[in-house]
């Protein structure tokens, strides 16, 4: 996509876009830019007092690693490889190291080197992970220490993100706000326009997706150009539902029987659909495939006397509060796969994503073939001359499912029930993981 297409497509940066439409004033934008500067500055600092700033190491910590005859060599390392002195220097200053003293100080003291030098390479060593990984061989932190840090690191909050959290703009505004100039929100689309990736990145993935049909946002974390944090509000952005990370929830023993009592292990393992509060006649329950809460709001299983709100969540913390409350591991593999009518049986299956490509075409060709040899076998009458009528009534029911689930492809299921072949449409929605 050239550049010149690609201003066409996104037109405004976020904040720009967010001004434009009235949603935050100016200054709104430039106190969140401000935040994310500040945060970003934060994140620069070496990875070591990352560490102690997130309370996994204290400084004594630091200290201690600092002193390891590993961490000792690779100071020495790093010093001969910048030219700053050699390993006989070295040496000699190892015959006057006094105990308890490090060979950097040795190496100021006799000259070899200055203290800004020093400085510099420890730095350059509190920014190396392999301080981290002593940390956890010494047991001072654990692997989902380092994990939430690295997150940390790595985790630059989009302009969006920030003005919801300050309550400067709502999550609907913000899912409007795109609505506004694509009426498909689209996942690639989103984290582009919150400036969470870039054109390049975005192109480069959906041209590995065309040829592997992996998931675009298993691919961006994978390739480490996304968390799972920022792909899980790009999500809550497309579908307009809100994310939460749930850090520290806990269910209460008799709040555990009231939410089983809702919503039973069975009806919750098969439709990946979790109840978290019940106060009085309000259920919020939590989904961590977003489309799963269409099937939350649709269904007539639950009470009608209950006002349903609707939380995303990541896969990880769903599978850990399923366990707290359920007492058992999810089985995934239970999980059905729903339609707007069940009680047909289904005999084929088409995926149209844009009825108007030659691709798609050839698909809806097919599917009014076998529609009508459907309609044949079972003693109906051929309706060769309204092709063209089967073709937009195609085309409209894409637009319509597309505009009302916010989805991308619609599957078409041709099914046959008492000598009656019909054609059924529901929204497909992108695997998240």
């Amino acid at each position: 996509m050239s550049e010149t297409e690609n201003r066409k497509m996104y037109p405004f940066k976020i904040g720009e876009l967010l001004i434009k439409e009235g949603f935050v004033k100016r200054e709104d934008v430039e106190r969140a830019l401000e935040i994310q500067k500040r945060e970003e500055e934060e994140t620069k600092i070496p990875f070591g007092l990352i560490l102690v700033k997130k309370g996994f190491l204290s400084k004594e910590n630091i200290d201690m690693l600092n002193a390891l005859p590993e961490i000792q060599k690779d100071f020495e390392k790093m010093v001969i490889e910048r030219g700053l002195t050699d390993r006989k220097s070295i040496s000699e200053c190892r015959k006057k190291k006094r105990p308890e003293e490090l060979i950097g100080d040795v190496l100021v003291r006799e000259g070899y080197i200055t203290g800004e030098d020093r400085a510099t390479v420890l730095n350059r060593q509190m920014d190396d992970i392999k301080l981290a990984k002593h940390a956890i061989r010494h047991r001072l932190m654990s692997e989902n220490d380092l994990e939430e840090a690295m997150r940390f690191r790595r985790y630059k909050r989009p302009v969006g993100e920030i003005l919801c959290d300050i309550n400067l703009l709502t999550l609907t505004e913000l899912n409007l706000s795109f609505q506004m100039q694509n009426k498909r929100l689209k996942l690639g689309e989103i984290l582009l326009q919150l400036e969470i990736i870039d054109m390049k990145t975005l192109e480069s993935v959906l041209e590995e997706q065309n040829r592997t049909g992996e998931p675009l946002g298993k691919m961006l974390i994978r390739k480490t150009q996304i968390t799972v944090d920022q792909l899980y509000f790009a999500l809550s952005v497309q579908y307009n539902i809100q994310f939460y990370r749930l850090d520290g929830f806990v269910f209460y023993e008799k709040q555990k029987i009231a939410l089983r009592d809702v919503i039973g292990q069975k009806f919750a393992e098969e439709n990946l659909v979790l109840p978290l509060f019940l106060n009085t006649d309000n259920l919020t329950v939590a989904v961590s495939d977003p489309s799963r809460c269409r099937i939350v709001y649709e269904m007539k299983s639950f009470p009608s006397q209950f006002r349903v709100t609707c939380l995303l969540i990541m896969d990880e913390k769903f599978e850990q509060l399923f366990a707290m409350l359920y007492g058992e591991i999810l089985d995934r593999t239970k999980a059905s796969v729903r339609s707007t009518r069940q009680d047909f049986p289904q005999t084929a299956k088409w995926i149209i994503s844009d009825p108007k490509s030659k691709r798609d075409e050839s698909l809806i060709e097919d599917l009014f073939e076998q529609f009508e040899t459907l309609r044949e076998n079972a003693g109906l009458k051929s309706r060769q001359s309204e092709a063209g009528l089967f073709k937009e009534f195609l085309i409209e029911s894409h637009k319509v499912i597309c505009n009302r689930f916010h989805c991308s492809r619609v599957s078409f299921d041709i099914n046959t029930k008492n000598d009656q072949v019909e054609i059924l449409a529901a929204p497909m929605y992108e695997r998240l993981l």
